[in-house]
Order: structure tokens, then sequence, then C-alpha cells
């Protein structure tokens, strides 16, 4: 998933945090230090999310995701970035955590394009 997305698993000094079937993804959205809510220049330009906004936007994610594809993922602001939890179950294939990926890409459009602020 961090593979499609162009991103990277959250992981400790040690190298463990990942032996077990859940990882932390983190999306490809930039979080801000500052009180402004979102700069926006393009789809494909600069974009950045107030870190202020962070927390409603990554319970917007959580809640789009249960209500548009019937799926759970756990979507929450840690260290200045926004983080997928992804179980990697034994009944899931490479197509699931694919389709997954690339639907997390879809609502990070949707988040550019402001729709977390229309609930």
């Amino acid at each position: 998933m961090a593979e499609v997305l162009h991103t990277e698993i959250l992981e400790n000094c040690s190298g463990s945090i990942n032996k077990s079937c859940f990882a932390n993804v983190r999306l490809p959205l930039q979080i801000m230090q500052t009180s402004a809510e979102v700069c926006a220049e393009s789809k494909t330009g600069h974009f950045s999310i107030g870190s202020s906004d962070a927390p409603e936007i990554a319970k917007w994610i959580e809640e789009t995701f249960i209500k548009r594809y019937d799926t759970m993922i756990i979507t929450k602001y840690y260290s200045s970035r926004l983080w997928a939890r992804i179980s990697g179950q034994i009944y899931l294939e490479m197509a699931d955590l694919e389709w997954a990926a690339q639907r997390l890409k879809d609502l990070r459009s949707r988040v550019e394009e402001g729709h977390w602020k229309r609930v």
C-alpha cells in the first residue's frame, strides 16, 4: 500500500513494530504546523493541511470509508502525519490491499477538493 501511495510504513528504531498483521501506512497529505486551514495550489502542485484540521480530516476519511465503501480503515493523526491502520488478515488478498490503496488515493483527491469541509 505504501508503494501505491508513494509513502512509507510507520516503524520504530528496532524495526519490530510491523512484525504482526497490522501496519500503519502514511497517507500522502502534507501537514503544516500552523493554525491555517488548507493551502491548496492544485491536485498535482503544492497542497497542505493545517495541523488543526488534520484530526477532522482523519475522522472524515474513516467515516467516508464506512459510508461509501463499506470498509473500515482506522485513520489517525500522529507525529505530524496522517496514518491509515491496515490489517493484513489471512483471508485478504493483495488485490484487496491494492483496492484499499486506490480508495485512499481517491479520498486524498477529495480532501484536496475540500469535501471534508462539507460534512
